[in-house]
């Protein structure tokens, strides 16, 4: 029993002896510290590495006392005993106190020792009081709309006069009327022009002296016509037999035919000398009239434009007139003031 009694007293003599080694201290960088400026609260524990610390938490930016700042918090990884740092500012002149913190240790609580701290205000010579200047007005923008938007309207105008000044040279040039004349004229179709063009043929060629040769030749040219402005196909410098096989892909199989007699008797007589009764020749000649009756262009448009064509000598007396050179002249030497003006007045904004 005694022996155990010993035992007992031993172990709570080590106890309080373990307790009584723990200490907790605190100290500053600086006591004295500029407004705005930072120190360094270092809170540590001695002899407690063996047991749970506890130290007071603080968000960044948070005031631990009135008129001291909690910066941010760091823990101190350079001795051996159990540390944290606080870094504290503030921001009003005055005398302040860090109070003492609670930290726990083996779930035991300790206090650190108050500290003093002085936060002081950068001093003014104020015997250099007249080397201050005064305040000045933030400077608005040295550059208004007002200012440059003048500019900016000579410009394009500059411009325009520019592309007028082009405009003219080249009508003057090309001895070409300033403003161009467009007329309208009634545009014969296809067939309208072929069957004209037939008439005429009947006109002369209405007795049986008539020259076959003369008479086929008229009758195929202008067949040859219609099909080139009707079908665009090249007529005029093809064969009779090329003509009839582009024709055999886009028209009727029984006109064609009729087509072809008319381009074989034609050649034969044109260049074999052949001769055929004048009952014929019309029974031909109504052949292409049926033809181009049956091929027509209904609602093709029947009005075109044409500019006005001009004689050489319209031309020359165009590029001698005075009037325009005297008005491109007066053009150039505006253009050239207005330039002047603009970039005297830039230099005079930027200046």
């Amino acid at each position: 029993m005694k022996r155990f009694f010993t035992i007992i007293c031993f172990a709570l003599a080590v106890a309080v002896s373990a307790v009584a080694q723990v200490s907790v201290e605190a100290h500053l960088d600086s006591a004295h510290i500029l407004i705005g400026s930072q120190t360094r609260l270092t809170v540590t524990v001695r002899n407690g590495a063996s047991q749970q610390v506890v130290f007071p938490s603080f968000k960044d930016e948070q005031e631990m006392t009135r008129g001291i700042e909690v910066v941010r918090t760091e823990a101190d990884t350079t001795s051996d005993d159990i540390s944290n740092i606080y870094v504290l500012t503030g921001w009003d002149e005055g005398k302040y106190n860090v109070p003492a913190l609670d930290v726990k240790v083996g779930g035991k609580d300790f206090k650190t020792n108050s500290i003093p701290l002085e936060i002081k205000t950068i001093k003014v010579d104020t015997a250099k009081a007249d080397s201050i200047r005064p305040m000045h007005e933030i400077a608005d923008n040295p550059y208004s709309w007002s200012e440059w938007s003048p500019l900016f309207w000579l410009s394009v105008l500059v411009l325009v006069i520019l592309v007028v000044i082009y405009y003219l040279y080249v009508r003057l040039r090309a001895g070409k009327p300033i403003i161009g004349r467009v007329r309208f004229i009634k545009k014969l179709l296809p067939h309208e022009k072929a069957m004209q063009k037939i008439e005429k043929i009947k006109s002369e060629h209405l007795d049986e002296s008539t020259d076959q040769k003369e008479f086929y030749t008229q009758l195929t040219d202008t067949l040859r016509q219609y099909l080139e402005d009707r079908f665009n196909i090249r007529a005029k410098e093809m064969t009779s037999s090329e003509i009839i096989s582009r024709l055999e892909n886009e028209e009727d199989k029984s006109k064609i035919d009729e087509l072809r007699e008319v381009f074989e008797t034609a050649d034969l007589v044109k260049f074999a000398k052949y001769s055929v009764q004048n009952n014929i020749n019309d029974m031909y000649l109504s052949s292409v009239v049926k033809f181009i009756d049956s091929t027509k262009e209904e609602n093709a448009p029947t009005v075109e434009k044409v500019g006005t064509k001009m004689s050489e000598k319209d031309r020359t007396k165009m590029r001698k007139r005075k009037g325009v050179r005297l008005t491109i002249a007066l053009l150039v030497i505006a253009a050239v003031a207005i330039l002047a003006y603009i970039v005297w007045r830039v230099i005079e904004i930027l200046g």
